[in-house]
Formats: structure tokens, sequence, C-alpha cells
């Protein structure tokens, strides 16, 4: 795999006018707003089950503050329910053969010195196997030419032409097309990581907006 060094070296090439380190910023910025997209590679399972990992809850208390490796949480659902609530919508359903309902939280991102929160609308009880948390992993910060990207090699040109093509944005001054720029990379990444057999069904999922809290996906628990 391609050291950071070397991609940083790549891009150089291209840029002239900008050090090294103002390269490796920006890279670390791009993989930052890339890894936050929410591709399922970038997601925590536990590789016992398969499944998103438990969260440990105990009762009278509502507010949690999550774990370094925590950025961003998607949701928080358990099995318990009789109509049934999907997080990836009819695909994890099909493939779990089981239904799942979606609990009601508020949750905060991961901030530079603080971390990611989560707080239970309802009283979640004391337990440690019912609530499955399924959320965005910090990813590793490019704070030197010695750490490696943890985006996989494939996508390493997507992210090269994007600091280059960043950077020279930056001359114009064109912010517009800068923040088009960085949706675009976002989600072209996102969809190379999407690729493999991430236990989906073949079926075309249904949008989020689609459904109805109270409709035949159930509601909040």
């Amino acid at each position: 795999m391609p050291s950071t060094a070397s991609i940083i070296t790549e891009i150089k090439n291209a840029v002239q006018n900008y050090s090294r380190e103002q390269i490796r910023e920006k890279l670390d910025e791009l993989q930052l707003i890339v890894y936050a997209t929410g591709a399922v590679q970038t997601e925590d399972i536990d590789t016992n089950t398969g499944m998103p990992p438990f969260l440990t809850t105990i009762q009278g208390q509502r507010h949690y503050s999550l774990g370094d490796d925590v950025r961003q949480t998607i949701a928080v659902f358990t099995e318990k329910s009789r109509r049934g609530y999907s997080p990836y919508h009819d695909e994890y359903t099909r493939v779990y053969r089981s239904t799942y309902l979606r609990v009601a939280i508020r949750s905060t991102d991961k901030l530079l010195n603080t971390n990611a929160t989560l707080t239970f609308v309802n009283d979640p009880g004391t337990t440690s196997d019912h609530y499955y948390h399924r959320y965005v992993k910090e990813d590793t910060r490019i704070t030197s030419e010695n750490v490696q990207l943890v985006l996989p090699e494939h996508v390493h040109w997507i992210l090269r032409e994007g600091v280059i093509a960043m950077l020279s944005s930056e001359n114009y001054g064109d912010i517009g097309k800068k923040r088009e720029l960085i949706r675009q990379i976002s989600l072209e990444v996102a969809n190379e990581l999407g690729k493999g057999d991430q236990g989906k069904s073949i079926r075309t999922p249904i949008r989020a907006e689609q459904q109805s809290l109270d409709g035949e996906f159930g509601g909040f628990y």
C-alpha cells in the first residue's frame, strides 16, 4: 500500500505552490469528511456476531458519553419489536431474518476535545445485551506523514485528485465549487466502499423519507 508520504509527494508534484505540511493537512481534512459520510465499511461491528456492538445502559441514566472510537451515532435499535423497524430499511430485515425497533434518542457528534454523546428519550433500564449501537468509527487522524491512511488503497486516487482540486480551487476563492467538489468526492468514496458484500439485499432499499414512523416499519420505542 502506498505510504502517506508517497501520496503527498504525488500531490506535491501537481501543486508546487503548496508545502508538504499544507498538503498533509488537506489530506487529513478530506479523509475525515469522507469517513463521516456514512459508508458501511466505516461503521463498527462485533466480529463475533456481525452486528453492531451492544450499548451498556444503567437504569435511571439517560445520558451517555461515548468512547473515543465513536465519531457519530447512526441509530440505536433492539430486537424487541412486534412490527419492527429496520435500521437498514427492508434490507436489514431480509438479511438477518428478524425485525428491529429503532429507539428514540438524541445524539451529538464527536468534537475536537469532546466525545460523542447519546441521550435516551425514555429510561433505557439496566442492560448490556439489549440495545444495538450503530455508529461511525473515529478515523485515524493524519498528524504526520508516518501515519497511514485508514481508507483502502483503491480509493487513494480519488483522495489525491480531491486534494489537488481542493487546493487548486482555493486560488480562485470559489467556495461553492469547493463545497460541491467535497460532496462529490465523499459520495464517490462512500460508493466505492459499499461495492463489496455488506450483507445487503439486491432489492432497491426504501428511501428513509418514504417511510412513516408509525407505518409498516414501526415507530420509535
